[in-house]
């Protein structure tokens, strides 16, 4: 059976912090790169106030600061935006 997106969102997964092997994205090569969980992009998204925008870059930027990272993989970031 088919996971809901709530328990997607609420899974156990655990983040990782990688060395970003090649450029792409807006990444290069060599960054540090956290690969956050939808746990955290939810904790995140949930602190912008209400009536507030926050760009997704800026998110990511901020997310990866938290966990000693340079930046936030693009893709899976967005993968956990949708999951929300």
């Amino acid at each position: 059976m088919n996971k809901t997106w709530v328990e997607k969102r609420d899974s156990d997964k655990k983040h990782q912090v990688k060395i970003n092997p090649k450029s792409w994205a807006d990444m290069p090569a060599g960054i540090i790169m956290l690969i956050p969980t939808p746990k955290i992009v939810d904790r995140y998204v949930n602190q912008i106030p209400i009536g507030n925008f926050k760009q997704v870059k800026d998110l990511r930027k901020e997310m990866a600061n938290d966990y000693s990272a340079n930046m936030s993989c693009p893709m899976v970031t967005g993968i956990c935006l949708r999951i929300l």
